[in-house]
């Protein structure tokens, strides 16, 4: 019953994904109570409006911005971010990654990534991740059990208490990005992970919307554009293993080619030709990378192409831009 009074409102307060684009308000207002978060499959980042506008919050311990999206259940207290990615070679079997793409799904539905250092099994028809998990002190782990959902949670937790001591204050409502092709049930069980992270109201924006946001703030909105979000490659692979750069560019052209078939029917799909898209919009830190450009590049001759300073921030801001025009 929790779940359909759940699905029924998200689908009373979804119209955010189909209707236009709200008046983008540049003015600034440091009183609000809300963050926008991008709660991103390799890391996270978040962004509050201030003073002097939008602004990223520190939310790693180390003080960067950027947040690995890593969780490990070794200790009674929970960790997130880079000192857990630090660790996962001695803790990998207590260590969670990659939640996004398990978060709301069905068993048959989850592709198992075999670098998972994790189980997955189902009970009840929910899944559920295998680790080992602290069990007192000076105890050994012992096996245990995880949802996706409560990943998810233990990352919003600590995303709000880096935004409430940010802010200097507690931070009561979010707007948290997700991939536009996020189906009802990962919706809803985002939607529970924030809630039980402490955030009061939520609402969920797609990524290439925030990006939008983000891009546009202060440009006008051309015609025919599109936002394109690339967030196949895993930024933190290569710091597992030694390789050179042609060695990495082969083993991603299983993945470039996922990307190019995409673009191919994202192109079908709108009756357009390539020719017809005048801009492109480079997000996610995956982006940064020469053949990822290239692609985009041949993809899109005519097009101009737009990559910002800092391309893993862009939705987090975009997020924090469209909450200051709702709220």
């Amino acid at each position: 019953m929790a779940d359909k009074t759940m699905e029924s409102a998200l689908l009373r307060n979804s119209n955010f994904f189909t209707s236009n684009i709200p008046l983008i308000s540049t003015r600034s207002n440091d009183d609000k109570e809300v963050v926008g978060i991008d709660l991103g499959t390799s890391r996270c980042c978040a962004a509050v409006n201030r003073k002097n506008g939008i602004t990223t919050i520190p939310l790693d311990n180390t003080g960067e911005r950027l947040l690995p999206s890593f969780v490990s259940y070794d200790e009674e207290s929970v960790k997130c971010g880079k000192v857990v990615f630090e660790r996962l070679r001695n803790y990998s079997k207590s260590t969670v990654f990659d939640s996004k793409r398990i978060i709301g799904k069905k068993f048959g539905d989850i592709v198992i990534d075999l670098f998972w250092p994790y189980g997955l099994t189902e009970i009840n028809g929910k899944v559920f991740i295998e680790i080992r998990k602290f069990n007192g002190n000076n105890e050994p782990l012992v096996n245990g059990l995880v949802s996706a959902e409560e990943v998810a949670a233990d990352l919003l937790k600590h995303i709000k208490q880096k935004s409430d001591e940010f802010r200097g204050k507690k931070l009561t409502k979010a707007v948290i990005t997700v991939p536009a092709t996020f189906d009802i049930a990962q919706k809803i069980a985002t939607t529970e992970a924030a809630k039980n992270a402490g955030w009061d109201e939520i609402i969920l924006l797609p990524e290439p919307i925030a990006a939008a946001f983000a891009y546009f703030i202060d440009r006008p909105i051309l015609n025919d554009s599109v936002v394109l979000d690339i967030d196949d490659f895993d930024p933190f692979q290569d710091g597992m293993i030694s390789i050179n750069r042609k060695e990495f560019e082969k083993m991603c052209e299983p993945l470039l080619n996922k990307v190019r078939n995409t673009l191919v029917a994202a192109l079908y799909n709108s009756n357009l030709n390539a020719n017809q898209i005048n801009k492109v919009l480079l997000v996610g830190g995956g982006s940064r990378m020469p053949m990822i450009k290239i692609l985009l590049q041949k993809t899109f001759p005519d097009s101009a192409h737009s990559c910002e300073e800092n391309p893993d921030e862009v939705v987090a801001m975009g997020a924090a831009y469209y909450a200051q025009s709702i709220y």
